[in-house]
C-alpha cells in the first residue's frame, strides 16, 4: 500500500508540473505562476493583462495575490505590452487548450478576445474581463469601472474649473474601431452637459490610435480657432499627448482631466499640465475576479457587472494617494 501511494504521489506531482510547464509557456513579457506548484489547489486561473501602465499591472497583481489568502486557487498571471496583442491572444488560446477553470483578461482587441471567450464558453471555462468590456460576449461577469460615470466626472470637475464655461475637445479613437469604453465616458459627459447652457464639446476622431497622431489631432483643434480652453482626455496615450502638446506650448493655458496613473501622468500631473486624473482602484479589480471566478465554479451566482471605485487624483490630492510622489 505504501509503494502505491507514493506513487501515485509522484504521478500527482509529474502531473501538476506538467500543467506548471505547459501555462508557463504561454508566452508573455512578464510572467508569474503565484502559487507554489508542488501543492494541489482546487482552481486553476490565468490573468492575462494589456497595457503601456506597469503600475496598473502592479496594482491588479497585489489584488490577485490578497485574494489568494483567502481563496485555494492556483494562478498564473502575465503581462503584455499594447504591442504584444498577438502574445496575448496566444497566451489566451493556450489557457483554453489546457483546460485552465477560469480566465481573467482585459481586451486589447475586441474583435479577437470576443471571439476567444466564446470559444472559452464553448469549453466551460469561465471568463471575467476587466478594464474594459465585450457586449454581447459569454464572459460570465465584467469588473471595472463606469466608463458613463467617469465621463460624467470629468463634465463636472471642467465645470468647477472653468465656471461652467467650458469649452471642450475630446479625442477618441477610430470609429471603426467601435470602441464602448470612449463612446460611453463621450456619452456621460455630452449627458451631464445637455442642460448647461454655457459648456460645449466637440469629438475629433483618429485614424490611428497612436501618440503622434493624438498630438496633431489636439494641434489642429487648438489652432482652428474655435476657442477650446479645455480637453478630456479618454486614456493614457492621449493623456501624454496633449501634455506634450502644452509643453511645447507653453501659453495655451488649457484646463485638462486625463486618465491613468502611470508616472508619466502623475509627473505631468505635478507640474501643473494635467488639472485631474482619473484612476481606477485596480488592487481592487483583481481581488474581486479572483473571488467571483472562485464563487462561480463553487457553483454560486455572481453579477453579471461590478464597478470599482474612480478616484479623482489632483494636484492637492496626489500626496494622499501617492505618497512617494
Amino acid at each position: 500500500m505504501k509503494a502505491k501511494a507514493v506513487t501515485w504521489m509522484s504521478l500527482l506531482l509529474v502531473l501538476i508540473a506538467g500543467v506548471f510547464l505547459l501555462l508557463n509557456e504561454l508566452g508573455s513579457s512578464d510572467s508569474y505562476v503565484l502559487t507554489d506548484t508542488m501543492e494541489p489547489k482546487e482552481y486553476r486561473f490565468v490573468c492575462l493583462f494589456s497595457g503601456e501602465n506597469d503600475s496598473s499591472a502592479k496594482d491588479l497583481r497585489r489584488g490577485v495575490e490578497a485574494a489568494m489568502e483567502e481563496y485555494d486557487v492556483w494562478i498564473t498571471f502575465r503581462t503584455f505590452r499594447l504591442s504584444e496583442m498577438n502574445r496575448h491572444i496566444e497566451s489566451f488560446e493556450e489557457a483554453i487548450e489546457a483546460h485552465v477553470d477560469g480566465i481573467i483578461t482585459n481586451i486589447p482587441s475586441t474583435r479577437e478576445i470576443g471571439l476567444l471567450i466564446d470559444r472559452a464558453a464553448g469549453e466551460k471555462i469561465p471568463v471575467i474581463t476587466i478594464g474594459n468590456d465585450i457586449n454581447g460576449s459569454q464572459r460570465k461577469a465584467y469588473i471595472g469601472i463606469n466608463y458613463y460615470e467617469c465621463g460624467e466626472k470629468a463634465a463636472r470637475i471642467l465645470e468647477t474649473y472653468t465656471h461652467g464655461l467650458a469649452r471642450t475637445v475630446i479625442v477618441l479613437p477610430p470609429a471603426s474601431e467601435n470602441d464602448l469604453e470612449s463612446r460611453q465616458k463621450v456619452l456621460g459627459y455630452s449627458d451631464y452637459i445637455e442642460q448647461k447652457s454655457g459648456m460645449f464639446f466637440n469629438k475629433v476622431y483618429l485614424d490611428k490610435t497612436y501618440f503622434e497622431n493624438a498630438y496633431n489631432a489636439y494641434k489642429e483643434a487648438f489652432s482652428s480657432g474655435i476657442g477650446y480652453d479645455s480637453a478630456f482626455c479618454l486614456n493614457e496615450t492621449t493623456t501624454m499627448a496633449l501634455v506634450q502638446y502644452q509643453k511645447n506650448h507653453e501659453d495655451s493655458h488649457l484646463k485638462v482631466v486625463g486618465m491613468g496613473d502611470s508616472p508619466e501622468v502623475l509627473e505631468a500631473l505635478k507640474d501643473g499640465y494635467l488639472d485631474a486624473t482619473l484612476v481606477e482602484d485596480t488592487t481592487y479589480v483583481g481581488q474581486m475576479a479572483i473571488a467571483y471566478l472562485y464563487k462561480y465554479k463553487s457553483g454560486e451566482k455572481i453579477p453579471v457587472k461590478v464597478d470599482s471605485e474612480i478616484y479623482v487624483i489632483t494636484g492637492e490630492n496626489l500626496a494622499d494617494y501617492y505618497p512617494e510622489r
